[in-house]
């Protein structure tokens, strides 16, 4: 697998176990090596990485355009698997290239539409291996969503994000803020993470997606909740 060491760089998080965002009030969450490794095989299988290349302009080079990283997250919604990832990640994208965590499996997506909250739907081309048509979009087991309240504020949730050449760590981060005056009812999260990037709760069920970086120039990431807020106090 190529290396992916420059994603530490974007979220601005350290590459060491149990580490957390770089932010002074985000959660001091410390794992032992035993429980990240466990918490790693759990989520890791969930998990795609996303190449995406412009649409370039009639008297560009496609070779020349620059390309953008993300991640993606299989998810069971409503008895079907749909594979979730940031809108804007995917917007304007010429060509959108798909890859599992785990092994170097990659294909190509047919399609990314948005659904809401600033969420895609990605749909892979199937390939043929061996005979039988299959693509990184359905390799793997399908994460359960987190219940209401996942995103409420001062929750922590985790997510996994590429540490060096095949591998990954896990990291903690907390809700700063949901709704009011952030657009689409979405949550801010501490920490600077790659566009897709999937959070979990302590179950391993997807509680958001990160679409977007926070407007302001903090170390903070906007994330899409799969699940309404909880109950108010």
């Amino acid at each position: 697998m190529r290396s992916l060491g420059w994603w530490m760089l974007v979220a601005g998080i350290g590459a060491f176990p149990g580490a957390v965002p770089a932010q002074e009030d985000a959660p001091a969450t410390f794992l032992t090596l035993e429980r990240q490794t466990a918490s790693l095989d759990r989520l890791l299988p969930h998990l795609l990485l996303v190449t995406v290349r412009p649409e370039p302009d009639p008297l560009v080079d496609p070779a020349f355009l620059p390309r953008k990283h993300g991640m993606a997250v299989r998810v069971a919604l409503a008895e079907r698997v749909v594979v979730l990832t940031s809108a804007a990640l995917v917007e304007g994208a010429g060509d959108i290239e798909v890859s599992t965590a785990l092994q170097p499996e990659r294909g190509v997506a047919s399609s990314a539409a948005p659904t809401r909250g600033g969420l895609a739907d990605v749909r892979c081309v199937p390939t043929r291996e061996g005979g039988e048509p299959r693509s990184p979009c359905d390799h793997g087991p399908a994460a359960a969503p987190a219940p209401a309240g996942a995103c409420d504020p001062d929750r922590v949730l985790h997510a996994v994000t590429p540490a060096g050449a095949g591998s990954f760590v896990l990291v903690s981060t907390v809700v700063a803020a949901r709704g009011g005056v952030l657009p689409e009812d979405l949550a801010l999260v501490q920490g600077r993470f790659p566009e897709g990037t999937p959070l979990f709760d302590a179950e391993g069920r997807v509680a958001a997606v990160v679409v977007r970086p926070a407007a302001d120039s903090s170390a903070r990431s906007l994330a899409a909740p799969l699940a309404p807020p909880g109950p108010a106090a």
